[in-house]
């Protein structure tokens, strides 16, 4: 059984082994979804509706919405991404975080609270990638990242921008909650965290774990 992951730039697959075992996890852009897709049976999560319209005449794939995933959830289903819930099972499930924020640094990042093994919610704020990519695109080169504490000592465009960054996720260090990250900016959180002094794990195949608990529920 293969296992497939596909975000708005990047499809990542792995082979189902058992619960939270995975292998051969391989990654590549979402626009060659149709040339390199395998025909074996597949379970998927997929964020963007117009690749999910390219597959749907594929019947060796089963998507997963966020109603099939087996995960309690005081959010509205109708409205929550199966890749968000599906990271929050395989914290609680494979991780074994109960209390916790997982936060997904990808084209959007994601926030989700998981409180007593319950999601709670959670927070979506502009991707870190994106908003470098945009300042770049208006400066005119590389924007240095470096978490700055205090306004006044945001003395340039560099700091002033890595201030803000800091500023999204300060509600971050209002608990002692550990935080599970993934995504493919994950290490550019990494570096607010450490600021923070925020105890985290990073798992770059959360979203594929949680898939891997759904395996015998949609056999």
């Amino acid at each position: 059984m293969l296992l497939i992951d596909i975000g708005h730039t990047r499809l990542k697959s792995a082979q189902y082994i058992s619960t939270g075992k995975i292998k051969s996890v391989i990654s590549f852009p979402v626009q060659d979804v149709m040339k390199i897709l395998p025909e074996e049976d597949a379970i998927v999560s997929c964020v963007d509706n117009r690749v999910k319209e390219k597959l749907k005449s594929q019947k060796h794939l089963r998507f997963v919405s966020s109603t099939d995933v087996p995960f309690p959830s005081r959010y509205n289903l109708s409205l929550l991404g199966a890749d968000r819930l599906l990271a929050c099972m395989a914290s609680v499930e494979v991780l074994g975080f109960r209390d916790a924020y997982v936060l997904d640094a990808g084209s959007f990042v994601t926030v989700d609270l998981i409180r007593e093994g319950v999601h709670h919610g959670g927070a979506i704020f502009p991707g870190i990638g994106e908003l470098f990519g945009l300042a770049k695109a208006v400066l005119g080169r590389e924007l240095y990242y470096e978490p700055v504490k205090e306004i006044d000592s945001a003395l340039s465009t560099d700091r002033a921008v890595n201030f803000a960054l800091g500023q999204m996720f300060g509600f971050l260090k209002g608990d002692n909650l550990p935080v599970v990250l993934t995504g493919g900016d994950a290490n550019l959180l990494e570096g607010i965290l450490l600021y923070f002094g925020k105890e985290y794990i990073i798992e770059p195949d959360l979203v594929l774990l949680g898939l891997s608990c759904m395996v015998d529920s949609m056999n």
